[in-house]
């Protein structure tokens, strides 16, 4: 029991820690953008990442708009930018300075009621995951960070109302660092775009036995309470 209750306190404090480094890092690309202002046009890509220029690593479009990851040569100080029929926007991403290196294969979205965009790497060992949401009032980040020991942080269709969840996998027992765990068994612990704990699926012997994988087709009634 003593153990088990360190185990919850280590994972606990490490999201906590994660959490306010995100919003701290946040605030200062908030900062950055509010200086550099809308960007003027579509093809514009002189906007600075750090203190380079971005280089557009890949987009998606969801909609009428498209989302680009912007980075600089290193995959550095990513941001995503917004290019809708009316304008376009910028959001700085903070997995970047936590030493996430940003990829091609960074980036997904899924367009929905509520639209959402993942933008994930590799990082101890694992994977971590910022999601993006568009409200109303445009595109704004989600402040929980999503880390997955087994190398899942993704979006899926899996309740009734079309919108997408953030779907983590996880390994029992895994005290949240990649590089000392077993990458099976794992557990898909499924989210809402809020950052709300939905439930959890059955326990898998790898990340091929998911159901739909390489995608994820898992329905509500499956998903159950979390261990």
């Amino acid at each position: 029991m003593k153990v088990t209750v360190v185990v919850a306190i280590v994972v606990a404090v490490a999201a906590l820690a994660t959490a306010a480094v995100l919003r701290m890092q946040r605030t200062e690309s908030a900062r950055a953008d509010a200086t550099t202002g809308p960007v003027a046009g579509v093809d514009d890509v002189a906007a600075k990442c750090g203190e380079n220029p971005c280089e557009v690593l890949t987009s998606v479009p969801v909609g009428q708009t498209t989302v680009e990851l912007l980075a600089d040569a290193n995959g550095r100080h990513g941001r995503l930018r917004f290019l809708e029929p009316d304008g376009a926007s910028l959001l700085g991403t903070a997995l970047a300075d936590m030493d996430v290196r940003l990829t091609q294969k960074s980036l997904s979205c899924f367009q929905g009621p509520t639209s959402a965009c993942l933008v994930r790497g590799g990082s101890d060992g694992g994977v971590i995951g910022e999601v993006f949401v568009r409200t109303g009032g445009g595109w704004t980040t989600v402040e929980q960070p999503y880390y997955s020991e087994a190398g899942l942080v993704d979006l899926a269709q899996i309740t009734g109302d079309r919108s997408p969840e953030v779907a983590v996998a996880k390994v029992p027992g895994c005290a949240g660092q990649g590089h000392l765990c077993r990458k099976v068994p794992i557990r898909l612990h499924v989210y809402g775009l809020d950052g709300s704990p939905l439930g959890c699926s059955a326990t898998y012997s790898s990340l091929t036995q998911v159901p739909g994988w390489p995608d994820i087709a898992l329905s509500d009634w499956e998903l159950r309470d979390c261990p």
